[in-house]
């Protein structure tokens, strides 16, 4: 059993711990038990009885869902995680499988004790309740940007009183809608005409009811063991993700209004050296600050020995002090990615006004333009069925309904190739931001293509622009990039002010990535004025050494 000091220790570096004072995390060690594993082992498994709450002290532990070639990694946790949160909740049994990875010592809790420690210490009641919810989330919600060594300690979407605000249109369309919908079919004896207006009403409201929740849901706030994120996904028309390493962050704020502090939701702020992160409107804010705060310090202590680890190594090689015994690599899990492919790709993004393919970002003008290029051709194709099917109802007889149809047939192709153009128009003007230029490229179908190119670093400045009442409403704008005496624009992209943030972030990147770049060369020429003295230390010592007598 490992010193009580050194659990309560480690204890303290894992939210919700982190505000206990010394006596009581030594208090809740007292009631943990040992358990050691081997490398392969099995910890638990999915399906069997869960009782207990784990905690890594030494090693690595993979956790996992499915099984053979189905099984997906969903968690590797490192010392200091807790695990196996089913416990916490009314579940009997395991949602996932835990493996040792490596030689592991973790220490556990039985379900009576955990309830003792809750009900002498009830400030750990709203943590362990809030990653109980971030564990089941992340269960329900896979991630094709997660990493399988990266555990996810928080998850969640905006609070639910933000759905509620959403709906409560489609009630009130609901309450005065539907009456009047049932009324005329009770007057016109159930008519086609009031069937027909009764269903629409009906699926206007559902349907915009299920917008509204996809809509919601497709939004999270997850913070893992290697960055925070804000991802928002508008279904078909835009998909964002903002991100930041733990060890860039700077700070962690809250911002609330009267009514956030009444209702207990707020958006948290969490500055990076690229910029700012918003994870908006997250029921208890303080909660996931003091989360992300203990994260952060972890992020701190382990980069700094990592970068005092990579330098000893370097000077060790440098003076050709490399030992045979230096410890391997430790092995990460590795799972298959599988990449989408042409066809894929283009379905999923027909209509996307930003979408992502690495790290290269993609914006296209906003869908009212897109509406506005096939408005008339969409018009004159349903005109043209239309008019087929009032003459194959007998309202006319100009045509046999055999001519009208291979006119129809003609017509929709001809009027059809018409649609797709004005749709690859749209389609085929974009603005691209990668991680060392911006490109904005004009292509006509079958005609001649434009591209203006600038390197991020040659940015001198950039603003936007919501020009007139639609562009405020529909939340589009243009972007301009002052590029030396040259100006780059973004036109008529939705949310222009993402557009802008997401710039000065990669430009933040980029000057960072470039500082680093020179403190490394600073550090390699630190390290040859050690290979150097080394080497005339060395020498001086054998020109002092005496010569050996025969």
């Amino acid at each position: 059993m490992p010193p009580l000091e050194e659990i309560a220790g480690l204890l303290k570096t894992h939210y919700p711990f982190r505000k206990l004072d010394d006596a009581r995390l030594l208090a809740i060690a007292e009631r943990m038990e040992e358990q050691t594993f081997e490398d392969g082992e099995l910890i638990f498994q999915a399906g069997n009885d869960a009782r207990h709450l784990y905690f890594v002290y030494s090693g690595a532990v993979t956790c996992s869902v499915g099984e053979g070639e189905a099984e997906t990694v969903i968690s590797r946790f490192v010392p200091g995680d807790l695990f196996g949160y089913e416990m916490l909740g009314n579940e009997a049994s395991w949602q996932s499988s835990a493996v040792a990875d490596g030689q592991v010592l973790v220490m556990r809790l039985f379900r009576d004790d955990m309830q003792a420690i809750l009900e002498d210490m009830p400030e750990l009641v709203d943590g362990l309740e809030m990653l109980y919810d971030s564990y089941h989330l992340s269960l329900e919600v896979p991630f094709d940007w997660r990493k399988p060594d990266e555990a996810i300690y928080f998850m969640a979407r905006k609070q639910i009183l933000f759905l509620a605000l959403r709906m409560a249109p489609v009630a009130l369309l609901a309450v005065f809608t539907l009456p009047l919908a049932l009324t005329f079919l009770v007057l016109t004896n159930g008519m086609a005409t009031a069937w027909v207006v009764l269903l629409a009403d009906v699926l206007a409201i559902a349907g915009w009811g299920l917008w509204n929740y996809v809509d919601w849901a497709n939004d999270y706030s997850v913070v893992t063991s290697q960055r925070v994120i804000n991802q928002e996904r508008v279904v078909l028309l835009y998909d964002s993700r903002q991100e930041a390493p733990l060890n860039a962050v700077l700070s962690v704020t809250t911002s609330t209004d009267q009514w956030g502090r009444w209702l207990k939701y707020g958006d948290v702020i969490v500055r990076t050296y690229a910029g700012v992160i918003v994870l908006p409107k997250l029921a208890n804010p303080q909660q996931v600050v003091a989360l992300i705060e203990g994260e952060w310090a972890r992020a701190r202590v382990n980069r700094t020995a990592m970068e005092k680890a990579a330098i000893a190594k370097m000077l060790r090689e440098r003076l050709g002090m490399n030992r045979a015994g230096a410890a391997a690599a430790v092995n990460q899990p590795v799972t298959a990615q599988v990449e989408p492919g042409e066809l894929q790709r283009l379905f999923a993004n027909l209509f996307r006004m930003r979408f992502e393919s690495g790290s290269t970002i993609t914006y296209r003008t906003h869908w009212f333009f897109l509406l506005r290029h096939i408005f008339f051709p969409t018009l004159i194709f349903l005109a043209v069925w239309v008019v087929f099917f009032l003459r194959a109802a007998g309202v006319f007889a100009i045509l046999s309904v055999g001519a009208m149809f291979a006119l129809t047939l003609l017509g929709s192709l001809v009027v059809g190739l018409w649609w797709l153009y004005q749709y690859t128009d749209w389609r085929n003007d974009y603005y691209v931001i990668s991680d060392d230029q911006v490109l904005d490229v004009y292509k006509k179908p079958l005609g001649r293509e434009e591209r203006q190119a600038a390197p991020l670093r040659n940015i001198q400045s950039i603003e936007f622009k919501r020009i007139g009442l639609l562009g405020l409403l529909l939340n589009y704008g243009t972007v301009y990039i002052r590029v030396g005496d040259a100006n780059l624009t973004f036109d008529y992209v939705f949310n222009p002010a993402d557009v802008q943030q997401e710039l000065f972030r990669r430009i933040a990147e980029r000057d960072y990535k470039d500082k680093r770049s020179a403190e490394e060369k600073e550090l390699q020429r630190t390290l040859d004025l050690f290979q150097i003295y080394h080497r005339v230390a060395e020498e001086d010592r054998n020109l002092r050494q005496p010569p050996r007598q025969n």
